[in-house]
């Protein structure tokens, strides 16, 4: 009898093992299948920065534009639509397949077929495309107004744009130096540097041989290639040369302020002793460390340099003793605060 029921118990209990298994494979079989069907129907959605009344559809790696409130496509499936939040204009760059064309950002439609290796948004009516990998410029009718004959890539780690500002566009020459072109496709500025840069207030900074100089907006020059960085900004234009920084006013002339540092910072050093819970005692310096690009000087509290921003690092050994990482190498130096070596 006691044989019996203890058989009748093992199938029971495994029976229970068998309905927990199959519910166990059913409530993963529906999980998988809801999963899937998520990801059948996984639409992602971006607002336009063109206009609040179209947005982004993302379905399975292709983008549409859609008509927020109607639902309407505006556009077939593409492989992506250039949404150009920096400069607002009509037309955009899509992609389709390995081609770029240009289409109307309001209406869908497709103005500019993809035939082109690259293209770049508009800028004054103008569309940088690149066919038989070489660059050149559109109007917006699709006409080649500038014959495709310039380079569009070099082995350099810049990332060109290709637009024209005031009439003017930076390119480079089929050897890889930049020139600057107006809008008939001539050089006002021949093929002669390693990188051309538009910066701020329309000038553009000029680059070789890691030196840089500076042209205005109307090409003309304010400083000749040769500085350590050159930063326009709305104060004034930063020039900074060896171990020295000035703020100079735009006509390049005029100085501002003859010394401009990056950063200033208090510094200390341990004064030997601990304080009740056992910590050093750290002491403010009575001189200050300033740094220009990436090297390292040392100030008094009167603003008087020391010396001179040649380290890589300065820390506090005294209040008028200091270490100092010689830039590019791996060891320091001990100074007093007339900026002596001590020690080498």
């Amino acid at each position: 009898m006691k044989a019996k029921l203890l058989l009748a118990w093992r199938i029971l209990v495994a029976m229970g093992m068998i309905a927990v298994i199959f519910v166990v494979v059913l409530l993963t079989y529906e999980y998988m299948k809801d999963k899937r069907i998520d990801r059948v129907n996984d639409y992602y959605y971006i607002p336009s920065s063109y206009s609040d009344s179209y947005q982004f559809e993302w379905h399975e790696n292709k983008v549409r534009l859609q008509d927020i409130q109607t639902g309407e496509y505006l556009t077939p499936p593409l492989k992506n639509i250039y949404d150009n939040s920096r400069i607002k204009d009509t037309l955009t760059v899509f992609f389709q397949g390995d081609k770029r064309g240009f289409l109307d950002v309001y209406t869908g439609e497709i103005v500019i077929p993809a035939k082109y290796e690259r293209a770049w948004v508009f800028s004054e009516g103008f569309g940088g495309v690149v066919k038989d990998n070489k660059l050149g410029f559109i109007n917006k009718s699709g006409e080649i107004v500038i014959p495709c004959q310039f380079r569009w890539k070099t082995n350099a780690d810049f990332h060109p744009d290709f637009l024209f500002k005031n009439g003017y566009c930076a390119v480079f020459d089929l050897v890889g130096k930049w020139g600057i072109i107006n809008t008939q496709g001539d050089w006002v500025i021949k093929p002669q540097y390693d990188n051309v840069e538009r910066t701020y207030n329309g000038y553009y900074l000029t680059l070789n041989d890691n030196k840089c100089g500076l042209l205005d907006s109307d090409l003309q020059e304010i400083f000749p290639v040769g500085y350590d960085w050159i930063e326009p900004t709305t104060e004034g234009i930063i020039v900074r040369s060896e171990n020295s920084q000035m703020l100079y006013a735009y006509d390049g002339k005029t100085v501002i302020q003859p010394f401009v540092y990056n950063d200033l910072s208090d510094i200390y050093y341990n004064s030997g002793k601990v304080n009740e819970s056992g910590e050093d005692i750290y002491i403010k310096s009575d001189y200050m460390t300033f740094t220009i690009g990436d090297k390292v000087g040392l100030m008094n509290e009167s603003g008087k340099i020391v010396v001179p921003a040649i380290y890589q690092d300065i820390r506090a050994i005294g209040n008028e003793l200091f270490s100092c990482r010689v830039a590019g190498y791996g060891y320091s130096i001990t100074i007093n605060c007339k900026g002596e070596a001590i020690t080498q």
